[in-house]
């Protein structure tokens, strides 16, 4: 692929001489105006008016690029989107240029744009991420344009990535780099012995240590001897390791947890600034959330999630040594044991004074009074997750447990019984809870006999596979026992945002008590399929009708038959709502793809004065007389909309019935 030049550009007159320097004069009414108030002026561009701007003449198309470099400092590079074609594009790239995305590229393609990036004068990015991307057969190249491309480069992200690469050759490529993620594909994932050793690299490693290097994410099995030890060893600085999130199916007798796990004391000896570990094929839970807004500033083991395959002991003795100075502790099961392993003596001698976050998964086994003796001992926790599959909440049990005067946010996993009023039972004791999570109950969730003090600062509720009883009346209905169960807690609190998924008897009962939470900002729910179409229709205008009232920001609403040209434009009324998505579910969903009305769908849009995001997952549009005469709907809304972005298209076009599209559709308000 040649490097175009100017004169390649169609909309630039070739017979012009180009002028330098450009007198402001040229530059047309903006030559009147002070650089800074022209700076400000492109600060609101994105890149293509950038390029609209460039293709007016000649003049602009030499100044445009001086005054828009903030809309260039992230490119975002995909497989055939023709940027070594498009010169103006070219002529905006610079130094300046900071962030670098580069997606679905071959490895021959991917090395090119890499070394036309430094061409192109790309030699400050400070950020690149490649995202299914190849490098199998060139390891060489790729790791020489890697190294040209990466003199100032301080975060690297390989993502979703086919096969194998040099990690050592890799992070010696790029000698300021801080942050490294490597996460495979699915395919490559499980695929045999393709991680088990160092691809051959001819080049030397021109570094000992990675001394800048503070967070590690492998997302990989790796082999601990020949692959990982190795980079542990030249990271002294090493703050965060992320080890693999899974495990692969083992195939043979000598691969097993243990010759995977890395010494919680080696790592230490290796990496003495270490305040988070997880351990290979432990849970991943602090990939994201904290790696980038989180950092103690002390040194010791603040994060630490393991697998309870490395042994009960050796987890036991390495809580003991970070007791001190560890905040978040995740444990889960990663191998099915033969006998269950009873934590129970562990939790009941345990003391974790500076625990704020604990994440118990899988099939650990203990009996609750330990553990809340344990938990008893951790007065700064803040975040409880139980998603075992073996203990019981007891009455006698949750007594022993004292006021938790910090605990927010309380997940339960198939817990069970949660019946009478066991769970109340268990809020009287968390005053300032403000997340609410149960899933997977086991038993009908009823209000209690008596009264009990509910947490007045709940913000969120979520539920999901869960049902309802109100204590056997069977004068209260199965849609009245859901709505009670919702009024009870908002009457109470103060909720944001309510979660239902997967949850019988959703429908206009519930729906008219969720539109009566006069603070609720978000929404997301399923409804029920079962009940009467007449009277769901009827209860969603009346349910959104009645959010007006409300301050709601966020709207998701799963399992729908049809979304009437009512319902739209009641929806484009909502004077706060900014997002609306009817996510794509037909294999779950009885009554297959949605219905939308599409001059609903426009009547929305031209209502809204708030709305920025709407998402349609395949979904009929219906009404086709008028959108047929722009193609598809698409176009219609491109052309009576234009303060808006479409983007997707119809994905079927012969449906049973001719007078219907499936429509994949996301729509984005341009903000200036």
């Amino acid at each position: 692929m040649a490097n175009p030049t100017d004169s390649e550009d169609p909309c630039i007159d070739s017979n012009v001489p180009a002028q330098q320097p450009l007198s402001m004069q040229q530059f047309g009414f903006l030559g009147t105006l002070p650089s800074d108030i022209i700076l400000s002026i492109f600060a609101f561009f994105n890149q293509q008016d950038c390029l609209t701007c460039m293709a007016v003449c000649r003049d602009w198309y030499n100044v445009v690029p001086q005054y828009a470099k903030s809309a260039w400092t992230t490119i975002h590079v995909q497989r055939n989107d023709g940027i070594t074609e498009n010169v103006r594009q070219i002529r905006c790239l610079g130094n300046h240029v900071k962030n670098v995305t580069l997606e679905k590229l071959k490895e021959q393609d991917l090395c090119f744009i890499m070394h036309m990036l430094v061409e192109w004068g790309c030699t400050k990015i400070r950020y690149l991420e490649l995202s299914e991307c190849g490098t199998s057969m060139n390891q060489e190249l790729f790791l020489v344009v890697l190294r040209n491309l990466a003199p100032h480069l301080t975060e690297l992200k390989i993502l979703q990535h086919e096969s194998s690469i040099p990690f050592l050759h890799v992070l010696d490529a790029c000698p300021n780099i801080s942050h490294f993620t490597f996460w495979p594909s699915i395919r490559a994932r499980w695929r045999e012995n393709m991680y088990d050793e160092e691809p051959f690299v001819k080049t030397k490693l021109s570094t000992t240590q990675f001394t800048h290097i503070t967070y590690l994410c492998l997302d990989v099995v790796l082999n601990k001897k020949l692959r990982l030890d190795p980079i542990l060893k030249r990271c002294p600085r090493l703050r965060w390791f992320i080890g693999a999130s899974t495990n692969k199916q083992p195939t043979h007798s000598d691969i097993s947890y243990v010759t995977m796990s890395i010494d919680l004391d080696t790592i230490l000896n290796w990496c003495p600034k270490l305040v988070c570990f997880q351990d290979n094929l432990s849970y991943n839970v602090w990939k994201d959330k904290f790696a980038y807004t989180t950092d103690t500033g002390d040194d010791g083991i603040h994060y630490l999630s393991q697998c309870q395959d490395y042994g009960l002991d050796q987890v036991a003795l390495n809580l003991s040594k970070v007791r001190d100075t560890l905040e978040y502790f995740s444990l889960r099961v990663c191998v099915q044991p033969h006998e269950a392993i009873d934590w129970s003596p562990v939790f009941r001698t345990l003391q974790l004074p500076n625990l704020r976050a604990l994440y118990l998964y899988d099939s650990i086994h203990f009996d609750v009074a330990s553990f809340f003796t344990m938990f008893n001992h951790s007065p700064l926790m803040e975040t409880l997750v139980l998603g075992c599959h073996h203990i019981s909440l007891d009455t006698p049990a949750i007594e022993t447990l004292q006021i938790m005067p910090r605990l927010r946010s309380l997940e339960l996993f198939s817990i069970f019984p949660l019946k009478d009023d066991t769970l109340f039972l268990l809020l009287d004791r968390l005053p300032v809870l403000e997340q609410l999570m149960i899933r997977d109950s086991t038993v009908p969730l009823m209000l209690p006999y008596t009264n009990h003090q509910c947490p007045t600062q709940l913000k969120l509720l979520d539920l999901t596979s869960v049902t309802f009883d109100y204590h056997g009346d069977e004068s209260i209905t199965k849609e009245e026992a859901v709505a009670y169960f919702i009024q009870y807690f908002f009457t109470h609190s103060k909720i944001e945002t309510v979660h239902l998924t997967n949850v019988p008897f959703i429908g206009a009962i519930a729906l008219k008590t969720i539109a009566s939470i006069p603070t609720l900002k978000a929404c997301q729910i399923e409804l029920d399929e079962t009940l009467p179409l007449e009277d769901t229709q009827a209860g969603l205008l009346s349910f959104v009708i009645m959010l007006q009232q409300t301050t709601i920001k966020r709207l998701q609403i799963c399992r729908l038959q049809r979304v009437s040209f009512e319902v739209l434009e009641a929806i484009g009324s909502l004077p706060l709502l900014l997002e609306v998505s009817i996510p794509e579910e037909p294999l779950f969903s009885q009554s297959g793809f949605t219905r939308v009305d599409g001059l609903g769908l426009v009547q929305m849009l031209r209502k809204s004065r708030s709305l920025r995001d709407v998402a349609l997952e395949n979904v009929i549009v219906e009404h086709p007389e008028q959108v047929a005469y722009y193609d598809n709907l698409t176009a219609l809304l491109e052309q009576e909309m234009p303060f808006y972005t479409i983007s997707g298209s119809p994905q079927v076009k012969d449906f049973p019935s001719e007078e219907s599209f499936i429509y994949e559709l996301f729509v984005k308000r341009r903000i200036h």
